[in-house]
């Protein structure tokens, strides 16, 4: 129990900042020589790419509307905290901020509220930790894909297909309980609606609570370099929109409805393994965005110009 508890405190800790010495991450198992191979500044620079220009790790911005921050997502974490008696530090990260999310896994484990800590998990934090962690995978850093593969472990102890593992289980939990779902939000793009520009084509693909995609701003660089398109400056939206765009004039449309048909993929794949770990309501409910991703390149494909999407 301490020993598990202790390791959500630990990955909570690498999420908010870069590690400053081995102790940490030599208690994780993960391998200490990027300390000797990276400057501080270095690591900074690439915490800061990874868990904030690419991909903030909060719940909100896979959950809620547009993929803003807050709202009803976060206030409905701090809820389920208080209501264990566990007071999340928010003046500088929010109720949602991935790291008080592991500390309150840490907090339940710790404190035997092993039913709790089932609920969280199979309600909240699987509906969008699968997306991170597939983000962490593409970050293009070998230092986040550890992270990434310390996260599925130390989560998987209290997430198994039967309910709780083994090593914390008590006679109060044999079996998992059947919980109710919070939604998903609702897709605005209208396929059947003649005025969609590739403006919100742009930003449908680049918000994953829209799409069930997550593309990061260095991934969509590389992307458009690979295929010497210019895309722009600003948003994720903006980029992808200005991908479309340059596409269109330079006869590579289909090569980036490619990659995205690929992203497409990608995170169904993901969604099919939570599903063969026994996680079926998250896997169907992102499958249908992911359905939808398909039917909007499909579509841009079948247009017979691009001005059609203008």
């Amino acid at each position: 129990m301490a020993h598990l508890s202790e390791q959500f405190e630990l990955l909570a800790s690498l999420i908010e900042k870069p590690p400053a010495d081995a102790e940490g991450l030599l208690r994780l198992g993960l391998d200490a020589s990027v300390l000797e191979r990276e400057s501080a500044d270095a690591l900074a620079a690439e915490h800061y790419r990874v868990l904030t220009h690419d991909m903030m790790p909060v719940a909100s911005a896979f959950l809620e509307p547009d993929g803003m921050l807050g709202g009803q997502v976060s206030e409905q974490v701090w809820a389920m905290m208080d209501a264990s008696g566990f007071r999340p530090e928010t003046s500088s990260y929010a109720a949602d901020h991935l790291s008080n999310e592991l500390r309150f896994l840490g907090f339940l484990v710790r404190n035997e509220l092993l039913l709790k800590a089932d609920e969280f998990y199979i309600r909240h934090l699987s509906s969008w930790l699968p997306i991170l962690r597939y983000g962490l995978r593409r970050s293009e850093s070998s230092y986040f894909e550890q992270i990434e593969q310390a996260l599925e472990k130390t989560v998987s102890k209290v997430a198994i297909v039967t309910g709780i593992p083994n090593e914390i289980a008590t006679e109060q939990s044999s079996e998992r309980i059947s919980y109710t779902y919070p939604p998903l939000p609702t897709e605005s793009l209208d396929l059947d609606n003649d005025r969609s520009g590739l403006a919100d084509i742009g930003r449908f693909l680049a918000t994953t609570p829209e799409s069930g995609l997550h593309v990061s701003k260095t991934r969509l660089a590389v992307v458009a370099r690979s295929l010497r398109l210019p895309t722009g400056f600003g948003s994720r939206a903006r980029l992808v929109e200005g991908m479309l765009r340059s596409a269109g004039q330079y006869d590579a449309l289909s090569d980036v409805c490619d990659f995205f048909d690929a992203e497409t993929q990608h995170m169904d794949e993901v969604w099919k393994r939570e599903q063969r770990k026994g996680e079926a309501h998250w896997a169907k409910a992102w499958a249908a965005k992911l359905t939808k991703s398909r039917k909007v390149t499909d579509r841009l494909r079948g247009a017979s110009a691009l001005a059609d999407w203008s």
